[in-house]
């Protein structure tokens, strides 16, 4: 059950909270990998990409998109005209100062 602090202020955490589960997943499976180039001093360049770096690298890029889509608001909030209020400044200068 979310708590009602969740609901009102955060309304698709879980969007949130699994977007930021894949990515750290994401940048765990690319551990090994970087393990692997130790004796050639942490350069991966010319090395195969596995599986697991693959993989990897696509729960990066779904997590990123989950993550950003948990901090959208609800419903849009758009502002129309008879919502705005415009004042012409009177006593402002015509150059640049």
């Amino acid at each position: 059950m979310i708590p009602a602090f969740f609901r009102t202020t955060c309304p698709h955490f879980w969007f949130f909270a699994a977007g930021c589960v894949a990515v750290t997943a994401g940048v765990l499976l690319h551990v090994p990998m970087f393990w692997m180039g130790r004796d050639m001093s942490f350069h991966l360049a010319e090395m195969p990409m596995d599986t697991g770096m693959i993989a990897g690298m696509r729960m990066i890029v779904v997590g990123i998109g989950l993550a950003c889509s948990g901090l959208l608001p609800r419903t849009p909030q758009v502002a129309t005209a008879r919502h705005l209020a415009y004042t012409a400044a009177e006593d402002a200068p015509a150059d640049r100062r």
